[in-house]
């Protein structure tokens, strides 16, 4: 099954000026009635990027400076959507009166929930486990947010998933063995070895393994496609796969500094460990979220044995 996409992509930068002034909590002010906020799902990013969307209004008489930690908890309305943690501090100044958006970085728990929305609402909590902070603080000094290792990370503190599932293709697999290794020392598990992983990623077909997540098995019910796209600049790129609750199943590429010009992305692997008929792959670019092509098991042909 093979389709094709094709994105052009012009990239504008903006720039937040912040004014210099003593800075409050935002749930502090929130508290105070000093701010007014409305938080929600995202639905222009995913789970792991930016899953969270804050509009603040000012509704004190002076200018406020609000900011937010890395490692708070925020709970959603209805209950089956995930929770979320974000992952990067943030500052905002209000004038009086003034109403600004912020897209929050993040990083979701309950794995078997659906992926924050706009019909999904949030309010700050107390995070169930104290590791999420500790982690959230860790993925802010390391720079990962926006990663599928970060999100692969806190599932594996919130749902007991296993470190062997934290992967990705950010640096050639570094960041993911840097995350498999924090977590590791946070609860207490030993690390995976590389007899495990590689079981992790393996399927076997009539009594012989194939590596899963980097190989391709002699027989599979085979997935692949390209993606066609144009970038004005440099710019980062990211290619997922995607169940129908919009949660991350597979990295399919991450580039975090494409070039300009254009480029062809070629993916193929066995997509037979899957349990679920429909898969979206989706193109993600500076955090913008395209939806490229959807895959539907029921219409492909087993690959068989040469």
């Amino acid at each position: 099954m093979l389709k094709t996409l094709f994105i052009s992509l012009f990239i504008c930068c903006f720039a937040l000026q912040i004014h210099a002034q003593d800075f409050i909590d935002l749930p502090e002010a929130i508290k105070k009635g000093w701010v007014q906020s409305v938080m929600q799902g995202n639905p222009s990013s995913t789970h792991y990027i930016k899953p969270l969307r804050i509009t603040l209004t000012n509704t004190y008489d002076k200018l406020i400076t609000v900011k937010l930690e890395a490692g708070s908890y925020f709970s959603s309305e209805p209950a089956d959507f995930q929770d979320i943690v974000n992952t990067a501090a943030f500052v905002m100044s209000l004038q009086p009166k003034e109403q600004k958006i912020i897209q929050i970085y993040g990083v979701c728990t309950e794995a078997s929930n659906k992926a924050p929305s706009e019909i999904a609402t949030y309010k700050f909590a107390v995070a169930p486990k104290a590791q999420y902070a500790l982690f959230a603080k860790f993925i802010e000094k390391e720079q990962l947010f926006g990663t599928s290792e970060a999100q692969h990370g806190m599932w594996a503190i919130s749902d007991d998933k296993p470190l062997e599932e934290i992967y990705g293709n950010t640096d050639t697999g570094a960041n993911g063995t840097k995350v498999r290794e924090f977590v590791a020392k946070l609860l207490n598990k030993p690390l995976p070895k590389e007899i495990d992983m590689a079981k992790h990623y393996t399927v076997q077909i009539d009594g012989q393994n194939f590596t899963n997540y980097s190989g391709a098995p002699r027989r599979r019910a085979e997935t692949s496609g390209k993606f066609y796209y144009e970038l004005a600049k440099k710019t980062k790129v990211l290619i997922g796969m995607f169940d129908v609750n919009n949660i991350l199943i597979r990295e399919i590429y991450y580039k975090n500094d494409d070039k300009a010009g254009k480029h062809t992305v070629q993916f193929a692997f066995d997509s037979s460990i899957y349990p679920d008929d429909v898969y979206v792959f989706k193109l993600i670019t500076d955090e913008k979220m395209w939806i490229g092509m959807e895959m539907d098991k029921r219409k492909m042909r087993p690959v068989r044995k040469n």
